[in-house]
Parts: structure tokens; sequence; C-alpha cells
């Protein structure tokens, strides 16, 4: 079964260019789970804790905010130029927040964990027990059965999804069908997933302390990042207009914002 992704880029030919460094804000028992870029190329962090707060830096990596929310945030998403979508993890609950003005528009109980989630052409996915589909309205569209546990990135045609337990990352149809399956030694625990115009997907490593590049087949992979040095590697989202990707690992101790090239 083949991806109907625009023209896939080799990617033995990408390459990432560091644009800065984040120096995250110092906090206590800071747990960084999720994160995005905005718009405006602003940079959110969801810092999964009893603060229960987003971090907002600019893309020169300077502090600008701090979001306050209603429990403690685990993944984002961007819907437009004013609102994201945010779930809250064990508390079973999900939100559409417009970030100008701090208001929630909905909050939507999900009656299980809600984990990562992602928009794709008017569609909020989440990972929950399986994966739901919601229109911007919040009105549920339809339910996959899919192999993953956390984090999820959603393009028009195909579902691409990390599982931490098994070591895999899947790539399904819209249809919740298997169309591959990554594995390999390099990659243990696999968590934050995004993906590039091309169906190309990143991914870090929690256990192998890496950030890799799987091909749109999921044939072969790049290493892009070893990270030894820093805490485990937990998020990561790519902006498809300015070919940016943030990542992040679960301190704060290593954040970076990178220029994806040849892709």
């Amino acid at each position: 079964m083949q991806q109907k992704e625009q023209p896939s880029s080799n990617v033995t030919d990408i390459e990432i260019q560091l644009i800065t460094r984040i120096n995250i804000k110092n906090e206590r028992h800071m747990l960084i789970t999720g994160c995005a870029i905005l718009p405006n190329e602003h940079l959110l962090f969801a810092n999964y804790n009893r603060r229960r707060n987003i971090l907002e830096y600019s893309k020169e990596g300077n502090y600008i905010s701090s979001i306050q929310v209603y429990a403690e945030p685990y993944d984002i998403t961007v819907l437009d130029s004013e609102r994201i979508a945010i779930t809250y993890g064990y508390n079973g609950f999900f939100e559409i927040l417009n970030y100008c003005n701090n208001s929630v528009e909905k909050k939507i109980e999900t009656g299980s964990h809600c984990w990562g989630l992602s928009q794709s052409n008017g569609k909020i996915y989440i990972q929950l027990d399986k994966v739901e589909c919601f229109d911007t309205t919040c009105k549920k569209l339809f339910t996959m059965a899919v192999a993953g546990d956390f984090h999820i990135s959603a393009s028009k045609t195909n579902l691409f999804c990390s599982n931490s337990l098994n070591n895999n990352v899947y790539c399904y149809d819209m249809h919740g069908q298997e169309v591959w399956k990554f594995r390999d030694d390099s990659l243990q625990s696999p968590l934050g997933v995004t993906h590039d115009r091309s169906g190309n997907v990143f991914v870090v490593g929690r256990k192998s302390r890496k950030l890799i590049l799987i091909q749109h087949d999921g044939k072969t992979y790049k290493n892009l990042l070893n990270l030894k040095n820093y805490s485990a590697p937990v998020a990561v989202c790519y902006n498809k207009d300015k070919h940016n990707l943030l990542y992040c690992d679960k301190k704060g101790d290593y954040c970076a914002l990178y220029k994806v090239l040849n892709t």
C-alpha cells in the first residue's frame, strides 16, 4: 500500500542546522511533554507538572510568558492563528484555547487518559485508549484502533504514531490500516513524533537519546541528533511552512530550534 503524500525527499539528503538553543526558564520538577510552533513563530512548551503552565518563548529563545491552564498540560497542537488544542493526560480531557486572550472556547471530557494530539486538514486527532478524531468544534467524527501509546502526528492521508513499550513507529492510512512499521535497535522507547510534507517521520527515542528521521516508506532512516549528555528526549514538532523543527527533552536541559534543509 502506497502513501499519497507529496513526492518524497530521500532522508540521506536531509540535514538540520541549529537556529537557536532555548534556555528554558528554570523551574523545579520541570517535565516537558509536548511542544508547538505558533504561526508567529513563537514556541510553546507543555510543562506537565503541578505548576499547570505552558511556557512561551520567541524564536530567538527569549522567555515571553507563562500561560496558566486548568490542569497539567501534556501536549499541544496549533489549530489556527489564534487557537491551540491542549490535552491533559491523566485528567481525561482536552481544551480549545484562544491563546491571544487566554480564554477556553471548548472543554471536552474524554472518559479516559488523554495524551498526544495532532491537527490536520481541519481535524484534531487525540491519543486515548484508541485514537479519536474530532472536528474543530469538538464533534467526534471517528475512532481508529492503532498501536501507539502516547504521541501521534497526522497528515491528510496518514497517521503516524510511536509505541514506547515495543519500540515501534507505525504509519496508518485513515481507515486504520497499517501501511508500514519501523523498528531498529538504534531507537529505544520512541515518544515524540512529527512529519514533513513528504511523509518522512522525525521521532525521538527516550532511552536511546536520539532524534532520527524515518523515510516515508518506513524502510530506512537517518540519525540526526545524538543527545547522550542530556536528559531524556520527549517531544518534537515541525513547522511545514518554515521548515523548522523544535526539539525538547523532559527537563528542559536541551531545547533547540533547527532549520531542516533539503526537504
